[in-house]
């Protein structure tokens, strides 16, 4: 448990921009899968930044390879 508290004040201690790469992604990820604008970004930028997703959004992980569903 304390392992994962490590990693979840890690995660949430970086912070990534919305560039063009990344929006370029989002928007084939939403062509693709069909997210909304924001869960689109949420995936890509986590596709592209090579770090896990965790979520409580079950569309979401869903649609994300390898998103850990947290619900």
């Amino acid at each position: 448990l304390k392992h994962m508290a490590e990693r979840i004040s890690e995660a949430m201690t970086q912070v990534y921009d919305v560039n063009q790469e990344i929006a370029l992604a989002a928007s084939m990820v939403r062509a693709k899968t069909g997210l909304k604008i924001p869960d689109a970004i949420i995936s890509a930028t986590a596709t592209l930044a090579k770090t896990e997703l965790w979520t409580l959004d079950k569309k979401l992980a869903s649609a994300h390879k390898g998103a850990v569903f947290l619900g």
